[in-house]
């Protein structure tokens, strides 16, 4: 009986003591909740949900100057400047993103804003936003358009996305430039409207020769954009198409380094090339022939037997020995050059050569008493002498050539070989233009 109290007063203590953990557990969770409850601020009534990032209120003025983003828009390709033109984000100074882009687009991508605008009123306003490059050395500048609506911009997209060169001439001019020839033939064919490439095409309109229009290209892409860009302006002003100022054009371009130019100034007016343009105008020339063709060995040929300086002897020999394939020898000497390329005319060379240099000396007549005792005989005048017309000799048909269309007095030399002044008096022609069909006899 004692054993059983000892154990229900142990299950006793037991309980009383579970019984205070377990209040005191409570305890303890209570004064943790609230100390908890109590660093927190109070809950409002309607707890708000952290707002959306796209549903945010977008900022109505950028945080950048007008400066920064020039120079982001810069980096850009014309179509992704396309995509800022819906873009009316306030930047600085009251112009807004698309403002900007359509002034990058003008200046950095040469976009044709007045074809873009065509049919609507071209911008009243312009002005200049100076900004410093990306190295910060130098300081550029764009031009914006303060004054477009909406219908401007609308045009303008419109025009950039049916249009496949959507640029001016001179962003026509560079593209071609920068293809080096390898160019799409559709923005060839977009150069070919522009005012530019058809004042010089008029220009050669009315050479005796066709030039095709690659060739005019191909002359002008040789060159830079300030020389044709003034040539135009001087046909708006003079509407010269004279064969002084195809010339002069050749001539330009010719000191422009342009091959092109040096090749067709031989096809259009060749003879004005070998007997009136001086020295250094000659030997600008050789020195951009050097691919081989006839006009180039004629062009060298004629030089070689003219009386020019020694410098242009030299060079049109180099021309003519690299013409032949052959070495050029270290030191030149005219005769030897005669003598390899115009084995004909090297005596003849060296003969009025020497005549040149002896000067004639009339003879002095000593005055003497005995000259004036003989008398002078009365003179007789002697029955005219009859004149024999001689018959012409027929010309053998193999040498009678008949004047094709585009044949020049410096082509049909070039093709047979002789020398434009020879066929000139050998046909008694006194001038250089032709008539197609005449008929010409080709000195033998």
């Amino acid at each position: 009986m004692s054993t059983t109290k000892k154990y229900l007063h142990q299950i006793r203590r037991l309980s009383q003591a579970l019984i205070l953990s377990f209040a005191l557990n409570i305890g303890l969770t209570a004064l943790f909740i609230y100390w908890v409850v109590k660093e927190r601020p109070p809950t409002p009534y309607c707890e708000l949900k952290p707002a959306d990032l796209h549903s945010l209120q977008p900022p109505l003025a950028m945080d950048k100057s007008n400066g920064e983003m020039i120079r982001h828009f810069q980096k850009m390709s014309l179509q992704q400047l396309l995509t800022k033109l819906g873009n009316k984000q306030l930047v600085e100074n009251g112009y807004t993103q698309r403002d900007l882009a359509v002034g990058c687009l003008v200046t950095f991508h040469y976009f044709d804003l007045t074809k873009a605008l065509l049919g609507l009123p071209q911008p009243a306003q312009q002005r200049t936003i100076a900004f410093e490059s990306e190295s910060g050395k130098k300081t550029e500048k764009i031009y914006v358009y303060p004054g477009l609506t909406d219908v401007h911009y609308q045009a303008i997209m419109r025009y950039a996305l049916t249009e496949q060169w959507p640029m001016t001439s001179e962003g026509l001019f560079l593209l071609l430039q920068k293809a080096k020839g390898q160019h799409d033939p559709s923005l060839a064919d977009a150069f070919y409207l522009t005012q530019e490439f058809l004042a010089v095409e008029m220009l050669f309109n009315r050479a005796e020769v066709a030039i095709p229009k690659k060739e005019l290209l191909q002359v002008l892409i040789e060159g830079n954009w300030l020389l044709l860009s003034a040539f135009l302006q001087q046909q708006k002003v003079s509407q010269d198409l004279s064969v002084a100022r195809r010339q002069r054009f050749l001539l330009d371009y010719i000191q422009q380094n342009s091959p092109t130019a040096a090749q067709l100034i031989l096809k259009t007016d060749g003879l004005f090339a070998l007997k009136k343009l001086n020295d250094c105008h000659v030997l600008e020339v050789l020195r951009l022939l050097k691919e081989k063709s006839p006009l180039t060995e004629q062009f060298a040929l004629d030089l070689l037997a003219s009386p020019r300086s020694d410098a242009v002897w030299e060079l049109a020999a180099r021309r003519l020995y690299e013409q032949a394939g052959e070495p050029i020898p270290e030191k030149y000497t005219h005769q030897a050059a005669l003598a390899r390329f115009m084995p004909q005319k090297s005596g003849t060379q060296e003969v009025a050569e020497v005549k040149i240099k002896e000067p004639t000396i009339p003879p002095m007549i000593e005055k003497t008493s005995i000259a004036k005792e003989v008398p002078i005989a009365p003179m007789v005048k002697q029955p005219p002498a009859k004149v024999v017309v001689k018959k012409a000799t027929p010309t053998s048909p193999n040498r009678l050539y008949f004047v094709q269309e585009g044949d020049t007095l410096w082509k049909i030399a070039a093709r047979f070989k002789v020398d434009v002044e020879t066929l000139k008096k050998y046909n008694r022609l006194k001038s250089d233009a032709l008539k197609v069909g005449e008929p010409l006899r080709i000195p033998t």
